[in-house]
């Protein structure tokens, strides 16, 4: 269709109107088309392909976001306790394992609003009324260390009005009530910080693609300010609560609710696999290869004990699986449904008209499987930086075969990311150089043509 130019038109009848009048013009574009060659578009003064298609995702389901209806947010869903905060303990484990397969999903390039903010308890909102709940407050910080960093809201303030300072470990409940929304809290102030730590990586090295990785925080919360200390204090905290529980239970013949104890076993699980990564990864940040073997010995370590927490969740899941399977009979929901803890279309505002893409969360099982070989990749990429008997490096010619061997797996942006980081260093103008990367990280200079 086409517009006509003239400012007053009329309707065919003579009758005149301030709209305009519209000429099918079908037939004139089939035979315009027809004569074109190979890149030529039909274009005309008031017609242009791309702004027709442009027009064209207006009001369309599946290109306009806008269309699609309002999502309740979920400080919304909070006051109206469809989202609850005291959730049981089997709840819990189905939530922690759900969240961990949607945090997969962005180690594997999806954005943070297709991937981990799916799941509804990382948003702020619901972090501040599960650290009102179990009584996580911060303190004030000191002046001398007052940075702006540290007072910009958080997730750790419970909306208190506490300060910027570290967690306040004293007020802390220790209401057994409030058990599953501390394990609940320490996993979620786990994952982002997880989450942090590998965009820190993909940031530094500034060599992903889109299809890699969205590392863009788009202003969510990842636990920036929020001391990686009381990270791990909240950790071991709730993994002490649930030990004590699950041991006094076994002496004192309590009987939990249904599937508690397996509840607490995977929870427990998800406890240690998130400290060990968590001490992975501060050692990943501050790892230098200039340092000695010891320094690659210690991280070699830090994955080894990820990878074998990382198993023992996994055996978890799989005894689980197992029960349910023997019990097929049962609703799905007996044990505690937690599809409130989840929606695909809770981030459709922050996404604005952006056109959608198809996002695969994986299963459990599928995440704790890419999950495994992300830490094996980054447990290869190691062997760039090793030392042999006389602690001195390897030539560059050993060098060459490791990396080799490491671009023929195709490993993920996180391994990729890792080694680029210490094997490549950026001259002042902007230039990658190989030969300076090598000798900062502990390598020995060389002669250009031994390169």
């Amino acid at each position: 269709m086409e517009a006509g130019t003239q400012d007053i038109v009329t309707d065919g009848k003579g009758s005149g109107s301030g709209s305009a009048v519209w000429k099918d013009i079908t037939e004139e574009c089939r035979a315009a088309a027809s004569s074109l060659g190979t890149g030529e578009m039909i274009c005309a003064p008031s017609f242009s392909l791309f702004e027709s298609m442009s027009a064209l995702e207006l009001m369309d389901p599946k290109m306009d976001e806008s269309l699609l209806e309002p999502v309740e947010c979920v400080s919304s869903r909070l006051a109206r306790g469809e989202l609850p905060i005291q959730v049981s303990l089997t709840q819990a484990a189905r939530i922690v394992g759900g969240m961990l397969a949607y945090e997969v999903a962005w180690y594997e390039g999806a954005s943070l609003l297709d991937s981990l903010f799916l799941c509804l308890y990382p948003h702020g909102a619901a972090i501040h009324a599960l650290c009102s709940m179990v009584g996580v407050k911060r303190g004030e910080q000191k002046e001398e260390d007052g940075e702006e960093e540290g007072k910009k809201g958080s997730g750790g303030n419970g909306g208190n009005g506490a300060g910027g300072g570290p967690i306040m470990r004293d007020a802390i409940s220790e209401d057994p009530a409030c058990m599953p929304a501390l394990v609940l809290l320490a996993l979620v102030f786990g994952t982002l910080k997880s989450v942090g730590a590998f965009r820190e990586v993909i940031l530094d090295a500034d060599i992903y693609e889109e299809e890699d990785a969205h590392p863009n925080s788009l202003g969510l919360y990842l636990g920036e300010n929020l001391l990686l200390e009381d990270a791990v204090f909240l950790l071991e905290k709730s993994r002490a609560s649930l030990a004590s529980l699950l041991e006094g239970g076994r002496e004192g013949g309590r009987e939990g609710g249904e599937g508690e104890a397996e509840a607490i076993q995977s929870l427990l699980a998800h406890l240690s696999f998130r400290l060990a990564l968590l001490k992975m990864q501060a050692l990943l940040l501050s790892f230098s290869p200039a340092l000695g073997e010891m320094e690659g010995a210690t991280l070699h370590k830090a994955l080894a004990e990820a990878l074998a927490a990382l198993e023992r969740v996994k055996e978890e899941e799989e005894k689980e699986e197992e029960e349910e399977g023997k019990e097929e009979e049962k609703e799905r929901g007996k044990l505690g449904s937690v599809a409130f803890a989840f929606d695909r279309g809770i981030t459709r505002a922050l996404k604005g008209n952006a056109p959608r893409r198809v996002i695969r969360i994986p299963s459990q099982s599928q995440a704790l499987e890419r999950f495994r070989q992300l830490l094996l990749e980054l447990q290869e990429s190691l062997q760039a930086f090793a030392f042999d008997v006389n602690h001195e490096v390897f030539s560059l010619q050993r060098l060459r075969m490791v990396l080799e061997e490491l671009a023929a797996s195709s490993p993920g942006i996180i391994a990729r990311s890792f080694l680029h980081r210490h094997l490549v260093v950026r001259r002042e103008g902007g230039r990658e150089g190989g030969r300076e990367g090598l000798n900062l990280t502990g390598f020995p200079p060389c002669p250009p043509m031994d390169q």
